[in-house]
């Protein structure tokens, strides 16, 4: 609401195009910090807990995750809700935003805050002792929805834990051979 009230009015009309722009908060907050801006912000947050109020109920009952949702869309699922019904993960309630180590956030300012952009992946690694690290993908490792490691890692990611990776670092620590035979 604040970012919508201070933009100037004739460019309301591109405020999507412009929210989606990263510099947007930053000029926001450079025109907060600047300018007299008590009736703008008194006035933004009204709307905002009016609009919160009649999306999710009265205060007591807000929970972020209720709001702040991850959803993966599967390809094949993209125009059609019976096939977002069997294909799509999710939505899931998560943590995090634009400015927090959990980088799972918006892009721009449509979709209210259904998360849109986010880590591949996340990884821990002491590069002393590299072959000793930790990852997780969002997912898991197979984009297979019938498959063993589909979404398999989901939880461990969205609780902000870990597994352990096998990095090798060299050849020595493989113990297997690979046979070449010539075809008969």
């Amino acid at each position: 609401e604040l970012q919508r009230d201070l933009l100037p009015k004739e460019l309301e009309k591109y405020y999507e195009r412009i929210c989606s722009l990263t510099s947007f908060w930053h000029r926001t907050k450079r025109i907060i910090l600047t300018e007299d801006t008590a009736p703008i912000l008194i006035d933004s947050f009204t709307k905002a807990v009016d609009k919160l109020q009649k999306s999710y109920g009265p205060v007591k009952n807000w929970q972020w995750g209720r709001a702040h949702t991850l959803e993966f869309a599967h390809p094949f699922a993209k125009d059609s809700q019976l096939m977002s019904s069997v294909f799509n993960f999710g939505p899931h309630a998560v943590d995090g935003g634009f400015n927090h180590i959990n980088n799972l956030r918006r892009k721009g300012c449509s979709d209210e805050f259904k998360v849109q952009v986010g880590p591949s992946t996340r990884r821990l690694i002491d590069m002393s002792r590299a072959q000793k690290s930790f990852g997780v993908l969002p997912m898991g490792n197979s984009s297979h929805i019938y498959g063993p490691h589909y979404k398999d890692q989901f939880p461990l990611f969205n609780q902000g834990k870990y597994r352990d990776q096998l990095l090798i670092l060299s050849g020595k620590e493989i113990n297997s051979t690979l046979v070449f035979k010539k075809a008969k």
